[in-house]
């Protein structure tokens, strides 16, 4: 499995896009997106985007998964298949008064 973990941070601010973008072969390039409410925190903004991946059909259907523990994020995505190693990328935006782009740390299992 290969696993792809990232933390929100910041400054929580209501109305603010972030998003998590998985490019895999068995799904293109396919982007989730959570939008901060005023009520929102690091934590919760975190469970919405890994409620946002499980609740994709296209990605739930390939088994990409995502878990939310505090304000940090795990992808779980298959990438071998019928023996082949599929290349994963994952990028994560939050977009507000400045956009900032990460790309997260990644582990293979």
């Amino acid at each position: 499995m290969y696993k792809a973990t990232f933390s929100v941070s910041g400054t929580v601010t209501a109305g603010h896009a972030h998003s998590v973008t998985v490019t895999h072969p068995s799904v293109g390039s396919r982007t989730v997106s959570y939008s901060a409410v005023s009520s929102d925190t690091l934590n919760s903004i975190a469970s919405g985007l890994a409620s946002a991946v499980g609740a994709d059909p296209v990605l739930g259907r390939k088994g990409i998964m995502a878990a939310a523990s505090g304000s940090t994020v795990t992808l779980t995505v298959p990438y071998v298949v019928n023996g082949e190693v599929l290349p994963v990328v994952t990028t994560y935006v939050t977009a507000g008064p400045t956009t900032s782009i990460s790309t997260p740390t990644v582990s293979v299992s």
